[in-house]
C-alpha cells in the first residue's frame, strides 16, 4: 500500500470582530448592487478580513407564533495579502465561527450576467440556522454524512490530505466512518421502505 503524503497545516488564529473600513460606510455602490449594509460588520484575523450581510426574516414557529430571526446571510472573504489563494478549511472555520457551527453556507458559480468580480474576494452565502442543503429542500447538492478524514490506511491512494492542526477537531479513522456510514446508509433504507408501505 502506498503511503500518503501529507502537506501541514498553519496555524489558525481565531476571527475578531473590528471596526469597519470607513470606505465601507458609503453603502450606495453595494445598495445599487442589491446588497444592503446599513451596519457594516468587519471580522479580522492574522490572514482574512470578512465582510458580514446580515438577514432578517419572521419564521411560525409551533403554536402559530411569528418569530423573527437576525442570522448571517452573506460572508464576503478576502486575504489581507489581496492575494487569491485560499483554503477550503479556512473558509469552513470562518463560516463556523461567524455564522455559526449548525449554519450550512454555499458558493455560487452564477450565469454570466450575474457574475460579480470586482476583486480577489469570495462570498458565501449562509441559510438560517439549522436548515440544510439539500435534494430534499429544492437545493441538489450537500453531502448527507460527513467526513473528516487524514488516516493514511483510508482506501483512497492518490488522495492527498495534510493533517489536522487542532487536537479538538480530529480526523475520523476510516473503519469507524465506514461504520457509521453502513448504519446510516440502512436507516435510511428502513425510512424509504416505510414511506412505501
Amino acid at each position: 500500500m502506498t503511503k500518503r503524503r501529507t502537506i501541514k497545516d498553519p496555524l489558525w488564529e481565531p476571527m475578531v470582530r473590528v471596526e469597519a473600513d470607513p470606505r465601507l460606510e458609503n453603502a450606495e455602490l453595494l445598495r445599487a448592487t442589491g446588497i444592503n449594509r446599513d451596519e457594516i460588520e468587519m471580522w479580522q484575523n492574522h490572514t482574512y478580513t470578512v465582510i458580514v450581510g446580515r438577514a432578517v426574516m419572521t419564521k411560525q414557529v409551533e403554536g402559530g407564533e411569528d418569530v423573527t430571526i437576525n442570522f448571517v446571510h452573506e460572508l464576503a472573504i478576502r486575504r489581507n495579502d489581496r492575494h487569491w489563494p485560499r483554503d477550503w478549511r479556512d473558509f469552513q472555520r470562518i463560516k463556523d465561527q461567524i455564522a455559526g457551527e449548525d449554519v450550512e453556507a454555499m458558493e455560487l458559480y452564477p450565469r454570466k450576467d450575474r457574475i460579480m468580480d470586482t476583486a480577489n474576494q469570495f462570498y458565501l452565502w449562509c441559510l438560517p440556522p439549522g436548515n440544510i442543503i439539500s435534494l430534499f429542500n429544492g437545493l441538489p447538492c450537500g453531502f448527507a454524512l460527513g467526513l473528516r478524514m487524514d488516516d493514511p490506511d483510508a482506501p483512497f491512494p492518490h488522495a492527498v490530505q495534510r493533517p489536522f492542526a487542532s487536537p479538538d477537531e480530529p480526523g475520523v479513522p476510516w473503519k469507524d466512518w465506514e461504520e457509521k456510514a453502513t448504519a446510516f446508509g440502512r436507516d435510511r433504507m428502513e425510512e424509504a421502505s416505510e414511506s412505501v408501505e
